[in-house]
């Protein structure tokens, strides 16, 4: 048995945050309370026109009776005649009112019981997540079966989410416009009724219908990502001692049924299909087996390795090591698909979208606690198994001798992927090069994890420590020298070894060549778009205060002047008059200079972009790029502020022009200096240019002289 601390599950994940109650519970509620105020409304107007009906009927059956009559919110006693009079009138100045309250009835009661449906879904999805929280607390099994319910359950929540919003919506919009109709007494014939009533029912069809597909891609949120490998699958023939040593480790069960040979990663195993460069989908259960890592391990920590991966495969992790682990990680990368992407708009509106946006990221906050603290049991429990397989010593050494090596063998695999080392054999050419260096000291790296491509690891430390070894022992046998020798042992493992690294390395350099050759036209692309000059102009909203300062004054000139005598000789009366209108007309003078500049300004480039340099009509001289560190883009509707970052002792112009606009300035302190690009931005040829092509036009530009000098280094 293994010892060691044994991570506690927190609680704490089930508070939600405030975007999620106010997508979920807030916002919802806030619009049944309103639809209940529609109702109101409406109910108000039936109620009245109820009474003043009973009004003519009572009046009609006791024609000389005095009724009691209300009217502006008091009580009258009338002749029943003149009671009736009244209520007739009533009943005929409201006829729109009265003729419309039925379907704003309707469209009210719809809107609250589908807002009281959303509030429902919403506190179901919420009840799902903490029902799974308990039961996932119990057990692996538990949680599995826990993620199996809501894989079926929540994507069918977010279709009814998508759906139900623009319900309500829309018949919380057809109701106002309804009531707008008649207030302002526009003409709202059964005609017009029926065709805003064929729209909004044309409109929920079309919204049924992109929700199914979104709930099928919901679906497909849980399905296992194909994960693409630079590998070969290798057969019994091939590696005939390798695959007899799994045999033996497993013990029949829960074999792998394929194992995969690489360069790049390390080991692992997986139950997701995967991709291999050659085209290959390998599906079942695959160990993955690094010659380069399998190179610089001894015999003993390749069995501990192996046999820590296999026990991924056994007794009651198998389940979750084969399906829960890959299901959850293609969900939490595959989530971010039905964001919006940027510059587009959703096909729902943002309420309901987010609504179950949140939903989703809602209930992945409250599985990720426990698959944390399942993990670190299940990596715990395959410790065992590894130092079972071979020794608890040499289980202990291998995981730190990875952990130290990882930087040097990423660095070497690094100027592989850069072309700047030539071989044939990756294996052999790592392990000369590893050769007689000295190697990082493992105990530096004790707090480090190992990466994992579906699943994470606690640290060295804690992991060495359950296992019962000493640290500074692992420690000594983990930092001992590469020698070539250490590549004998692979010879024994595979029927020509030598001949599978020199396969994989072909692989792996027509790979680095393909994807440099790709890099290449990307460089040549970015450079050629940015040798030339691209003017940015800006169509600048009209002069508001401009336009809103020569109409007051004029207004104020014409009724100033309108009907008024002058005197001649002119006196003290007339003098003033003078005056004041003089005051006037410099009003409008100033009036029309703003709307003129902004006239002007219209017509020069707000910026242009140079290979050498960014010019902005708000700096007195052009920024050199050489001169810039960095960049940042802040938007809003219809502005965005440009912010330039500039090296330690370069002076950076001055603002052009008034120093005392909002929003721009200088900031010597900070080496910043933050610059706003307004209006309706186009090119030189009058093309409009959005905020996302103006930001990649300065991205292109900024990184134009990097891609050049990547070029020349690439040749």
């Amino acid at each position: 048995m293994w010892a060691g601390a044994v991570p506690v599950l927190s609680t704490r994940g089930h508070i939600m945050n405030k975007k999620s109650v106010t997508y979920l519970f807030l916002i919802p509620l806030i619009l049944f309370f309103y639809a209940a105020w529609q109702n109101g409304r409406v109910n108000t107007v039936v109620e009245r026109a109820a009474y003043e009906t009973q009004i003519i009927e009572t009046a009609s059956q006791s024609p000389q009776a005095t009724l009691t009559y209300r009217r502006d919110g008091q009580e009258v006693d009338l002749p029943a005649a003149e009671a009736q009079e009244a209520a007739r009138r009533y009943l005929d100045e409201n006829r729109d009112w009265i003729s419309a309250a039925d379907i704003e009835r309707f469209l009210a009661h719809w809107s609250m019981w589908f807002t009281a449906l959303s509030l429902l879904i919403n506190a179901g999805v919420v009840a799902l997540c903490r029902f799974c929280v308990l039961q996932g607390k119990r057990s692996q099994r538990a949680l599995l079966n826990a993620f199996y319910l809501s894989r079926f359950l929540l994507p069918l929540f977010m279709g009814a989410q998508l759906l139900i919003g623009p319900t309500y919506q829309l018949s919380l919009l057809f109701y106002e416009m309804i009531w707008a109709a008649i207030h302002f007494e526009l003409s709202l014939k059964a005609g017009k009724v029926f065709l805003f009533l064929f729209i909004m029912a044309a409109a929920l069809l079309w919204f049924f219908g992109r929700v199914l597909v979104t709930v099928v891609k919901c679906y497909g949120l849980f399905r296992p990502v194909a994960k693409p490998v630079l590998g070969l699958r290798v057969s019994r023939t091939e590696a005939p001692a390798l695959w007899q040593a799994v045999d033996a480790l497993s013990k029949g069960a829960d074999a792998p049924d394929n194992i995969v040979v690489g360069l790049t990663e390390n080991f692992y195993v997986t139950a997701s299909p995967v991709q291999l460069d050659n085209g290959e989908m390998v599906t079942g259960q695959t160990l993955y087996f690094p010659l380069t890592w399998a190179a610089l391990l001894s015999p003993e920590e390749i069995t501990a390795v192996v046999g820590h991966e296999l026990g991924h495969f056994s007794g009651k992790d198998t389940e979750f090591s084969r399906r829960f682990l890959p299901l959850y990680a293609g969900f939490s990368r595959s989530l971010e698909a039905l964001e919006p992407q940027e510059g587009k708009k959703p096909f729902a509106s943002v309420l309901e979208l987010r609504t179950a946006l949140y939903s989703a990221h809602y209930f992945l906050e409250q599985f990720h606690g426990m698959v944390m603290y399942w993990r670190q049991q299940r990596e715990h429990a395959a410790d065992e198994a590894g130092a079972k397989a071979s020794s608890p010593q040499a289980l202990a050494s291998a995981l730190l001798r990875i952990v130290a090596l990882s930087g040097p063998v990423d660095e070497y695999l690094s100027e592989v992927y850069q072309a700047k080392v030539q071989t044939d054999n990756v294996v052999t050419s790592l392990l000369a090069h590893l050769s007689g260096r000295p190697l990082p000291d493992p105990r530096d790296y004790l707090e480090q994890e190992i990466s994992h491509p579906y699943d994470s690891h606690p640290s060295s430390r804690s992991r060495i420590e359950a296992l019962g070894c000493s640290v500074e022992l692992s420690a000594i046998q983990a930092s001992r020298p590469v020698t070539m020798q250490s590549y004998a042992h692979l010879q024994t493992l595979f029927a020509d070894v030598d001949g599978l690294a020199r396969a994989l390395t072909a692989h792996l350099v027509g790979e680095v060549a393909e994807q440099r050759n790709v890099w290449r036209e990307e460089l040549n692309t970015v450079v050629q778009a940015a040798s030339g000059e691209k003017a940015i102009y800006s169509r600048s909203r009209i002069s508001r205060g401009g336009i809103l300062t020569i109409v007051t004054f004029v207004s104020l000139i014409v009724a100033f002047h309108t009907g008024r005598e002058w005197d001649y000789p002119p006196g003290k009366r007339e003098f003033t008059a003078l005056i004041l209108t003089l005051v006037f007309v410099y009003f409008c003078w100033l009036g029309v200079r703003s709307v003129l500049r902004y006239w002007r300004a219209s017509k020069e480039p707000i910026m242009i972009l140079t290979p050498q340099s960014l010019i902005f009509s708000e700096l007195t001289e052009p920024v050199p790029l050489s001169a810039l560190t960095g960049y940042q883009f802040f938007l809003t509707k219809n502005d965005m502020l440009i912010e330039l970052e500039y090296k330690e002792g370069y002076q950076p112009p001055p603002l052009a022009g008034s120093r005392f606009r909002a929003y721009r300035h200088v900031d010597k302190k900070a080496r910043q200096m933050l610059l706003d690009v307004s209006g309706k931005l186009r090119d030189a040829d009058n093309k409009p240019v959005s905020q996302e092509q103006l930001m990649e036009l300065v991205e292109m530009y900024f990184h134009a002289p990097a891609a050049q000098a990547e070029l020349h280094t690439m040749q």
